[in-house]
């Protein structure tokens, strides 16, 4: 039951809460995910054999002319990760359900950027927040030191991000977390790098559908 799994998520050992989980999957499951994987790699190699003449600002911002629902639903995949899904259910079984609150403020802020900050970034057609950052303050060094900051915490929070699901797949793989993390992180960083924004956002609209469908 529902109950149950929370009871399970929230007292559980990963590796114990994997094996769990993965006796639960049949062929289909895995053969699912293969393709998942597999897809989400053909499609970052797709973009970038043929955006290898690309712009920067196509790269990195799709020419500015990517339709609405695809990027709407890249955006909603954002919000979610191995923590939304294996660890809200705990903490809300564990500690009550005060953890909404937190979409209260998102809402807000998300709000915020739209009516404040959009509206000033948006025309200026700069490629990121750092360039910003340099033409405002007029100083080189305090953009390095922003994407420096920025790159180290990003690093931390990636690592939290990939051990819930590096549990996972010992099981489908034989191979400890650490090669099932660099796996996943090969994979991510390949078709971002080869793709740009286009590919990340056309692999966050595949992943989207494989979770609702799969819901």
């Amino acid at each position: 039951t529902f109950v149950n799994t929370c009871r399970l998520i929230s007292t559980c050992h990963p590796l114990h809460l994997a094996r769990y989980v993965c006796k639960m999957l049949g062929i289909l499951d895995i053969i699912l995910l293969l393709a998942s994987l597999l897809i989400t790699l053909a499609i970052g190699i797709y973009h970038g054999i043929k955006g290898r003449n690309a712009t920067p600002t196509e790269y990195m911002l799709g020419d500015r002319a990517m339709s609405p629902l695809p990027l709407a639903m890249s955006m909603m995949v954002g919000t979610i990760s191995p923590i939304t899904i294996m660890g809200n259910i705990g903490e809300m079984y564990s500690y009550g359900t005060q953890l909404w609150m937190m979409d209260v403020g998102l809402a807000i802020g998300m709000l915020i950027v739209a009516r404040m900050f959009i509206p000033i970034f948006y025309p200026l057609h700069m490629v990121s927040l750092y360039q910003y950052i340099e033409q405002r303050f007029k100083s080189r060094a305090l953009r390095l030191s922003t994407v420096v900051i920025t790159l180290m915490a990003a690093y931390l929070f990636i690592g939290f991000l990939l051990y819930p699901p590096s549990t996972f797949l010992v099981y489908f793989t034989g191979l400890a977390e650490i090669p099932n993390i660099i796996i996943m992180g090969v994979v991510c960083g390949l078709y971002s790098a080869f793709g740009g924004v286009k590919a990340v956002v056309h692999t966050d609209v595949v992943q989207s559908v494989v979770m609702l469908v799969g819901v």
